[in-house]
């Protein structure tokens, strides 16, 4: 085999290597969007389940109160991908964060995401603190630090207001990146002046005497709350990235196949011509012996 057609041959494995390769990746992202999207869907029951945990006559409710702009002390966090091949999404959320930093400065910056972190690290004079990021199919378990580090912070009078900034998922081909606040979160009880008082206190239209105290239901409700929803955006980023993953990985193996195919189709037509070449200088040899024999047999005649 001539060197030509050996490179064109090591082409050809080393894109099918890259289809193969794109089609595994395709397949693993769509599993973990479909766990994905049951994880999300669980915690969306598990928030109404919280609010409605006493039924019908405890009607719960979740509020964001503002706060005085001179009194706030926003943390800002960042979710962004983990993982590479999800085109310009860790470039968009940068600048997302620098656009936000330009009119307001934070005591704290959270940045989750070891792809969103290296940018940030490499590219932009920002200063963050990298925080842990979940895996592709994050569990509860692991956004228990999270969730822990932010309320400490908020206990002990770091910030008083929780930030975030993350990609939020419009279909399999576009996203946005979206902004949320997170905290200060409450829970309290519809018509609450009317229906329950605190023990101690109870109103003649009081029909609950709750132990231990509201406000101890309410805060521990709290928490569990800004957990969901902290949960719940981290399971949207990882959406994205998994449809962003998903898509280059298939927009990358539709190119392979193209290659590929143009790859065979050329290492055949250098095949044929060289075959076709060979049999040409066959068919020649031929004929040139051919002729040189009848010219050997007519001197001979002469001779004789």
């Amino acid at each position: 085999m001539s060197t030509s057609l050996k490179k064109l041959k090591d082409q050809q494995e080393q894109t099918a290597i890259l289809r193969d390769v794109g089609e595994t990746i395709q397949k693993i992202s769509a599993i973990h969007r479909i766990k994905i999207e049951a994880q999300t869907e669980g915690v969306k029951r598990f928030s109404e389940s919280l609010l409605t945990f006493a039924g019908e006559g405890l009607p719960l409710e979740i509020t964001h109160p503002e706060i005085p702009e001179v009194d706030r002390k926003p943390l800002l966090m960042v979710v962004g991908p983990e993982r590479g091949l999800v085109g310009d999404l860790h470039r968009e959320l940068a600048y997302a964060l620098e656009r936000r930093l330009a009119w307001r400065s934070y005591p704290q910056v959270f940045v989750a995401g070891r792809r969103i972190c290296g940018f940030l690290d490499a590219s932009m004079d920002i200063d963050f603190k990298p925080y842990p990021a979940l895996s592709d199919r994050p569990t509860r378990e692991e956004l228990s630090g999270h969730v822990k580090a932010i309320l400490d912070g908020k206990r002990n009078g770091q910030w008083n207001m929780v930030e975030l900034i993350y990609p939020q998922y419009e279909s399999i081909t576009t996203y946005h990146i979206a902004e949320k606040r997170l905290l200060p979160l409450e829970v309290r009880i519809k018509n609450q002046e009317s229906r329950i008082k605190e023990k101690g206190d109870v109103s003649k239209e009081s029909t609950y005497f709750v132990e231990p105290t509201i406000q101890a239901i309410m805060q521990r409700l709290e928490e569990m709350l800004f957990a969901a929803e902290l949960y719940e955006v981290f399971l949207e980023a990882r959406y994205v990235e998994l449809s962003q993953r998903l898509l280059a990985a298939t927009r990358a193996t539709e190119n392979a196949k193209r290659i590929l195919k143009g790859l065979h189709r050329q290492y055949l037509r250098e095949v044929r011509g060289r075959t076709t070449k060979a049999i040409n200088e066959i068919f020649t040899g031929r004929k040139a012996f051919e002729v040189k024999s009848k010219q050997a047999a007519v001197a001979l005649e002469w001779v004789l």
